[in-house]
């Protein structure tokens, strides 16, 4: 449960920040999408269990360095779609507070598609060792 709060505070610390430090140079919704996809992969990497409930599962079979691909995949995925969004916003002249549930919506579900997509059985690896 701590982790878990530990990678949500870390999460949306991450997405937060990102996102106030680039709207100062970029329009909003491009600074949503690269901060919403580096929020949501430290997220889905730090807490590891993608929905499935075993965390430490995750932590304890996959190493350092595919975790570090890990949070590499899924955050560039979720800023790529998030950042194709805001020109889709942009194109269409969604207002501000549609181009910003549409690119982070995007970014979330690209980010934990990827992160499901290579995130493998870890109880079939845990009972092989």
């Amino acid at each position: 449960m701590l982790r878990r709060l530990f990678a949500a505070v870390v999460g949306v610390g991450l997405a937060a920040g990102v996102s106030a430090g680039l709207w100062l140079v970029v329009p909003l919704r491009y600074a949503l999408a690269v901060g919403v996809g580096f929020g949501t992969g430290a997220f889905l990497v730090i807490d590891g269990s993608a929905g499935a409930g075993e965390s430490w599962v995750y932590h304890q079979v996959r190493p350092a360095s595919q975790r570090v691909r890990d949070f590499q995949w899924s955050a560039g995925a979720g800023t790529a779609i998030g950042l194709a969004l805001a020109g889709v916003a942009d194109t269409v002249e969604l207002g501000r507070v549609g181009a910003g549930l549409l690119v982070t919506a995007g970014a979330l579900i690209a980010a934990n598609l990827v992160f499901l997509y290579r995130r493998p059985a870890y109880e079939e690896a845990l009972e092989e060792d």
